[in-house]
């Protein structure tokens, strides 16, 4: 089998998705994962620096404007909501609890929490009125279009663009709150 391309991508991406996780412990009970990121074109929370990101808006994801955030490793425990994962076909931040993959601007068949060999890892996300404190943000709302994070300050759906229609549909989400890191080059 010759090397091509894309499966030189995806031999690289192995040693990059291994590498480029870094696990912090703030707390012995809680372990986070930094260098999350949010999209200014589709409004949600992705990982920049894995072999493939893929925005419902067309190309890869942007960070310029975010902040560096932290997302809790569900096996660190602590409050918060079990079962979201990262999508290995467009890098968003996706919840997997009722048993749905949504819609994903990476693959035909939904988000997919396997690739690179790996399997993602399962996070915790807090809500705003039941958090464990430190710098942070409110307004981040799960849309039950596509499955993924997105920030939405303004509570209505006129924000970024979703992988299964034009616009995030949040209005049945609870409010998630994130925490913020130092800043990242």
């Amino acid at each position: 089998m010759g090397l091509n391309r894309r499966r030189a991508l995806l031999l690289a991406g192995t040693s990059a998705a291994v590498a480029g996780i870094d696990v912090a412990a703030p707390t012995p009970a809680q372990a986070v994962q930094t260098g999350w990121r949010w999209c200014r074109q589709c409004a949600s929370l992705w990982r920049p620096g894995l072999p493939y990101t893929a925005c419902p808006v067309g190309g890869g994801h942007s960070s310029v404007g975010s902040g560096n955030y932290l997302v809790k490793v569900e096996a660190g425990g602590g409050p918060g909501q079990a079962q979201w994962r990262l999508c290995t076909n467009c890098q968003a931040f996706w919840w997997r609890g009722n048993g749905h993959t949504g819609r994903c601007s990476g693959g035909p068949l939904g988000h997919n929490e396997s690739g690179w060999g790996t399997i993602s890892p399962r996070y915790r996300l807090e809500t705003a009125s039941n958090n464990t404190g430190g710098n942070g943000q409110s307004d981040w709302k799960y849309c039950s279009n596509c499955h993924v994070l997105v920030h939405n300050p303004t509570g209505t759906n006129a924000v970024g663009r979703c992988a299964s229609l034009w616009t995030h549909d949040t209005g049945d989400s609870r409010n998630y709150r994130l925490k913020l890191g130092p800043p990242r080059s």
